[in-house]
């Protein structure tokens, strides 16, 4: 199933300093988990996420733990 890019689960919730800087540094974000290429899902691939660590996202809008918070 493709998944849909208007979903909760597509939006990163990040301060506009941060969005900039993930934007001009993909790879780096990339590798830092702080952005997931178009073709992950976020539902199943984590992505590190504020203050809460390694999360998977959803598309009710919540974060769910992953790892070792899990």
């Amino acid at each position: 199933m493709e998944r849909k890019h208007d979903s909760l689960s597509n939006l990163w919730h990040g301060c506009r300093a941060c969005h900039r800087w993930a934007t001009l540094r993909p790879a780096e974000a990339y590798e830092l988990g702080l952005a997931l290429k178009e073709h992950q899902d976020p539902t199943v691939e984590p992505m590190a996420y504020q203050s809460e660590g390694w999360v998977r996202l959803d598309d009710d809008g919540g974060l769910w733990p992953w790892g070792d918070a899990a």
